[in-house]
């Protein structure tokens, strides 16, 4: 098996490798040229907590409810806003990242097992202007913290279920 790299460790400094091509891209322009070339292929499996296979999505559908939910967000936030999400993995948590990649939005990941002084540092730290969180996780209250923790922020102007569809793509 060759090795990517080559070198005598004799400085404690490594020259960066030339050799690589890179591919002058964003992640929304990734997923739309993969979309392109291979729609059909399988992109997204959802795996529920007893393990079971759920919702599916190839390229070209994950690349619609991406760009649907980019539009979404693009009516609500601006470029370069900072929007939190703090939430288990879920294909909605994918959505939100190629969604705000394609909108100009920075998402702000949050640990789903933060509790409220943990979860008011990264959104004030961050000036986020909106949470996406989920009901609970692992019996942590996620909404009931979420409600408590955004109360008397004034930089946060939405805070929205990621199960409620309704909300996330209004």
């Amino acid at each position: 098996m060759r090795s990517v790299y080559q070198f005598n460790l004799t400085e404690s400094l490594v020259q960066p490798q030339q050799d690589t091509d890179i591919r002058e891209t964003t992640v929304a322009g990734l997923l739309r040229a993969v979309a392109a070339a291979d729609g059909d292929r399988p992109a997204l499996v959802e795996v529920g907590m007893d393990c079971l296979p759920g919702r599916r999505w190839n390229y070209a559908e994950l690349l619609a409810d991406a760009e649907r939910l980019a539009l979404a967000l693009s009516s609500r936030f601006k470029p370069g806003e900072r929007v939190c999400i703090w939430s288990p993995n879920t294909p909605e948590w994918v959505l939100m990242e190629y969604a705000c990649g394609l909108a100009g939005l920075v998402l702000v990941t949050a640990n789903p097992a933060y509790q409220a002084p943990e979860l008011r540092y990264v959104l004030e730290q961050s000036r986020s202007v909106a949470l996406f969180l989920v009901e609970s996780y692992r019996g942590n209250p996620m909404a009931e913290i979420g409600a408590q923790t955004v109360d008397g922020n004034g930089a946060i102007r939405e805070v929205v279920d990621l199960d409620d569809h309704d909300a996330l793509f209004r």
